[in-house]
């Protein structure tokens, strides 16, 4: 069983021409979690450019990211 806390905050900033997403993922135990960590690393990235793809295609009809 795997058991593990962390608290992800999702910080959205307006700017000059769309919003800026912040995303931080903490609280990890690291030598307790460094494989969860490791896996979620690039997870995160992987997801958050599907959804930037995703809003992107559905504002201009095509993928820009």
């Amino acid at each position: 069983k795997i058991t593990m806390d962390s608290v992800v905050t999702f910080t959205l900033t307006e700017k000059d021409n769309g919003t800026e997403l912040s995303l931080d993922h903490s609280g990890f135990k690291i030598l307790t979690n460094l494989d969860i960590f490791s896996a979620m690393d690039g997870g995160w990235l992987q997801n958050i450019t599907k959804i930037g793809t995703l809003l992107n295609t559905a504002e201009h009809g095509h993928a820009t990211v």
